[in-house]
């Protein structure tokens, strides 16, 4: 075979108005000043481009052997580009040197280029052409060698020629000949003849500079890099039709690339032999018998397809420093990968596709007695690589199938060709279906619709996937959409026998962005003895699109039967599911599902998530059933949440909104109608699971931090949402929020996160282990929940009745596991702890006030002669939310530790209503944002009391603090005696001290105001004692005070 060439010419002719000499500009960077190193601009003009014939012996490039540059599209009326600009693109990429010149960015060449410049063919040059396009300098879009598509240049190429050949389809009337063209003669101009040479383009860029120095040039174009290295990019699908240039997939994708030593702008020529990198695979396809006459046969397809894991490179990075050293040589031959980059780029398929088409018709006929002299060849460029287990599969109008080995042929090498001859006549077309691309998929599924196996086997009907398709549900697949057709008018996946969807190549099914698509069962046609249940088999991975970088919506998938069907939809999904976007399992309104998920479920946001924000439906997930009768099971192997999972008794819908709505009203059974059973959960987000539905987790549970596990009840036992752990290991480090029903029946559940266990829920099984730490602290739904007591874990017992609370902290499994209540209510005037609490449990438990009605702790027994106050905790820290109103009064009552009164939030010590006394301590600090009224008999605050800014602090009866006040809102003592064992501080211009008249406070420590006002009361002209303030040291006086300052003790 001869080598083929492309012989590039460069001419540079200045791109703005004027006849401005040639200039240069020095670049300090490249490509954006990324690299930091220099280049020399020069102005950049047009190129041409010549392409010899190819090999005549194997015609791989066009009908006639010849290989000519030709746009794919033009304007039947006026031949012009049109808005789509179909012409054929060239790139040109500069190595970084400069051979000539001090401007370079590197001295020695790696596998990298620094530009990627966009060519586009624009003309064609004279047959008389020496060199390369000429244009006047002060006219650059007058070509004096040659001529213009319509509407690009002067002079334009002539649009009325007649040539035609027996594939006229491919030929415009631009051809006059194979590789003929036409414009008027340019008068005085020796390169002009009014003859141009089609396989002699003229090419144009819209830089108007480009650098100086040593280029790669190569084809066809890719806008996938930039700079880095070139990518050999080729296609997966090629579409070869008969009836115009059936060699087109294989001229129009070859890819070539030159080399040019140094590129100088200006009018300085450069000549560039390009050679051809990729090989080819040939197919030539006949039709003979010798003894009897064979019938016409129609193929739609054909495949060459390796189910090797190695697969098929179709694109790949190369290695510059390479590519130059084979073309300085003058050499391209790369059998074994040579001129790759191996730590590049590297993407395979399992399947090259040429779609057979006759016009606009699908497939192509090959009649009768057509001899092997007559074959239809599809011939398809192919990267050099050794393809393994090669072979070569037909497709036809039946969509059957018949594979032909090609064992020993899958070594490519650059510009060589590995073929097959194939008598259709010897092909036997098995009724296995094989996809390659979404419209051979959904043919196939129609097909097995209206004349598929009606037979009980699972595998009756069998679908192979070639390689990964993407489901767009677009114009492709229109002749399968619509009222009365297979898809319908909701993109729905029918199936009414069994059908088995798999592959041996790893291939998975992709549902694109933005799609819509329902999987639904018809009433069934399976005949026979047994189940006649249809089942669809997915045997391969599938996955759900996000919006990707360019979707407005997700993809959406729903799975559930039509209406009133009676066989159960029944699904089966051997390799998992990942859902960027919705998934909708058991998606009925009135039939049965049973859905399985072999392989796991992984629920996630897509990457593009964190830059575009998109997140309306994405990574979400529904179990889904019985929304006006029947049931849902649903069973998979492993999920991992990073979206949201809903569990509803219920049914979506995803088609006739732009979101996904839920329908209005929930099941109203008396049973759980939607049961899903999890091996593994893996939740780092949220899952919620709602009335009438269960799920169910068997071997691994785990909510990790930030997520969230929400069931929902009433109360009702038999309908309320709930959750069975069975797993050996169970953790939380989120949070988990029951309103219905959780059981831990496995093992016991490690909590290092908030567990909620709200008045509607209900616990059973094993209790929660809490661990062992130094306390937790955790926020959900606007509240805020911390501990300091030693464990890892907050359990929170939601208490709104005596009964409840007293259940909370008596019940063998309950006590254990609680180590917050949050009181929400209470059924009388008050909770008395001698009787709620007899053994003093609530000294191991943090206690939060959120109520709508004041809440009061007693503590009495009765005596013989009346209430007498008895010693009990209420609470081992002690909050009082923003809002709420806490008494403590009639008994001997204490915490361990502080007690926490919100902004806004009231606690109140009274003094003795019933009992004999009304004592209060507390155990740590008094943290006061709210308000505290202090009344009873005596306050003890065993550490500090701190008041905050804002806050209100009334002391009407004694108190006593152990450790130090800080005071920043307003402190009003009223008590006969009190003491404070450390330092007082005042300290905000807004804050308030008053000691009213006839007490006595003691301070041990010092006496500080830095702001705000001071006052110790006088008794307005009366003869009792003054406001006593006595402090073991007075510090700062810097407030104000219309009375005296504390009096400094005497230290003897």
């Amino acid at each position: 075979m001869k080598t083929n060439k492309i012989l590039l010419f460069s001419l540079a002719a200045a791109m703005m108005a004027g006849c401005a000499d040639d200039e240069y500009i020095i670049n300090n960077g490249v490509n954006g000043g990324s690299e930091g190193l220099n280049g020399k601009l020069v102005k950049a003009g047009l190129l041409g481009v010549a392409r010899d014939n190819g090999d005549a012996e194997t015609r791989v490039y066009s009908p006639e052997g010849q290989f000519v540059w030709m746009p794919s599209y033009v304007n039947s009326i006026n031949g012009d580009l049109g808005s789509q600009r179909l012409n054929q693109k060239i790139g040109l990429c500069w190595t970084g040197r400069n051979l000539e010149g001090d401007y370079g960015a590197v001295d020695v060449l790696d596998q990298k280029v620094y530009t990627n410049y966009e060519y586009e063919h624009v003309g064609w040059l004279d047959e008389l052409a020496v060199g390369g396009p000429k244009t006047d300098p002060c006219k650059v879009n007058e070509l004096l060698n040659g001529a213009f598509i319509v509407g690009e240049g002067q002079p334009e190429a002539k649009y009325d020629g007649s040539y035609k050949t027996n594939n006229s389809k491919r030929w415009n009337q631009y051809y006059y000949g194979p590789k003929e063209g036409r414009y008027d003669e340019i008068a005085n101009q020796q390169e002009s003849s009014g003859k141009l040479r089609l396989d002699k383009g003229v090419f144009r860029t819209n830089n108007a500079a480009v650098f100086e120095g040593e280029y790669l040039a190569y084809y066809p174009y890719t806008k996938a890099f930039t700079k880095g290295q070139i990518l050999a990019n080729l296609p997966q699908t090629f579409t070869v039709n008969v009836r115009a240039d059936r060699y087109a997939a294989a001229s129009d994708s070859l890819f070539s690339i030159g080399y040019i030593r140094h590129y100088a702008g200006g009018s300085s020529a450069s000549g560039l032999n390009a050679k051809t990198l990729n090989g080819f695979l040939i197919a030539k396809l006949y039709n003979k018998d010798t003894d009897v006459a064979s019938a016409n046969k129609t193929i739609k397809k054909v495949i060459f397809y390796t189910e090797d894991v190695n697969g098929i490179v179709y694109r790949q990075d190369l290695d510059a420093a390479k590519c130059v050293e084979d073309l300085k040589d003058g050499e391209l031959d790369s059998k074994n990968g040579e001129l790759f980059f191996q730590n590049g780029t590297k993407v395979t398929t399992n399947a090259l596709v040429a779609n057979m088409t006759t016009d606009m018709l699908e497939g192509a006929t090959i009649d009768a007695d057509t001899e092997l002299d007559k074959a239809i060849w599809v011939a398809l460029p192919v990267l050099p690589q050794d393809i393994k287990d090669l072979q070569v599969i037909l497709i036809d109008d039946q969509d059957k199938s018949c594979s032909i080995d090609m064992t020993g042929k899958g070594k490519i090498s650059s510009n060589k060709t590995q073929e097959i001859e194939i008598n259709l006549n010897d092909c036997k077309f098995v009724n296995e279906y094989l996809a390659v691309d979404e419209r051979s998929f959904i043919s196939a599924m129609a097909k097995i619709k209206t004349s598929g196996s009606t037979t009980t086997d699972k595998a009756a009907n069998k679908v192979k996937l070639l390689r990964d398709i993407e489901l767009t549900l677009g114009d492709n697949v229109a002749d399968y959409k619509g009222n009365g057709k297979y898809m319908g008018d909701y993109n729905s996946l029918f199936f009414d026998r069994n059908i088995t969807i798999y592959s041996n190549a790893n291939a998975k099914l992709t549902l694109k962005s933005g799609t819509k698509m329902h999987i639904k069962n018809l009433a069934s046609a399976i005949t026979g003895v047994g189940d006649i249940t249809p089942v669809l088999t997915v045997d391969v991975p599938m996955v759900i699109e996000g919006t990707e970088c360019c979707g407005e919506k997700v993809a959406k998938l729903s799975i559930g039967g039509a209406r009133n069907i009676a066989q159960t939809c029944t699904v089966v999904l051997n390799k998992g599911i990942e859902n960027y976007g919705t998934l909708a399992l058991g998606n009925n309104t009135d039939g049965n599902s049973s859905i399985s998920i072999k392989g796991g479920l992984k629920n996630a946001y897509d990457n593009y998530v964190g830059t575009r924000g998109l997140t309306t439906d994405a990574a979400t997930v529904y179990f889904l059933g019985g929304h006006t009768s029947g049931n849902a099971s649903i069973s998979i192997d492993e999920v991992e949440n990073n979206g949201n999972i809903y569990s509803w008794a219920s049914a979506v819908d995803i088609w006739n909104y732009p979101d996904v709505q839920k329908f209005a009203d929930d099941n109203t059974g008396s049973i759980r109608v939607v049961n899903s059973t999890i091996g593994t959960l893996v939740n780092n987000k949220v899952v919620e699971i709602g009335e009438r539905t269960l799920m169910t987790v068997g071997s691994k549970f785990e909510n990790n931090a930030d997520a969230l596990v929400k069931t929902y009840g009433h109360s009702y036992s038999e309908t309320d949402g709930r959750l069975d752990v069975k797993a050996t290991s169970s953790v939380n480090a989120g949070v988990m929020d029951n309103n219905g029903v959780v059981n831990f029946t496995g093992t016991n559940m490690k909590n290092s996160g908030l567990f909620i266990d709200q008045l509607n829920g209900q616990v059973g099984g094993k209790y929660v282990n809490n661990g062992k730490g130094t306390g937790c602290k955790m926020a959900y739904d606007g509240l805020t929940y911390k501990t300091d007591l030693s464990v890892e874990g907050i359990y929170v017992s939601k208490v709104a009745t005596k009964e409840r609370m007293q259940f909370a902290l008596t019940d063998a499994v309950e006590s254990n596991s609680v180590n917050v209540l949050e009181i929400l209510d209470c059924d009388g005037s008050y909770y008395n702890l001698a009787v709620v609490d007899p053994k003093d449990i609530l000294k191991d438990k943090d206690v939060y006030i959120n109520a709508t009605k004041t809440i009061t702790f007693k503590s009495w027994e009765q005596g013989e002669n009346g209430k007498v106050a008895v010693a009990n905790s209420f609470g081992h820290c002690v909050t009082v939310r923003n809002g709420n109103t806490l008494q403590v009064m009639d008994g001997l009552l204490s915490t361990v530790n502080n007690v926490f009164v919100e902004t806004n939030a009231n606690f109140i010590l009274k003094a003795n209503n019933e009992a004999d006394k009304s004592e209060i301590t507390i155990g740590g600090n008094l943290e006061n944002a709210g308000t505290t009224t202090h009344g009873a008999d005596i306050l003890v605050i065993k550490q500090n009391l701190n008041n905050l800014a804002n806050a209100i602090f009334t002391s009407n009866k004694n108190f006593n603090v152990e450790g130090n006040v800080a005071t920043f809102g307003t402190f009003d003592s009223k008590g006969a005696e009190n003491k404070v064992v450390g330092n007082f501080t005042q300290d905000d211009v807004n804050s308030s001290t008053t000691f009213a008249p006839q007490t006595t406070t003691t301070i041990n420590g010092t006496f500080a105001c830095f702001a705000g006002s001071f006052e110790r009361l006088g008794l307005n002209g009366g003869n009792n004692y003054r406001a006593t303030v006595n402090v073991g040291k007075l510090g700062a006086t810097d407030g104000t005070t219309t009375t005296a300052w504390p009096t400094e003790m005497h230290n003897n």
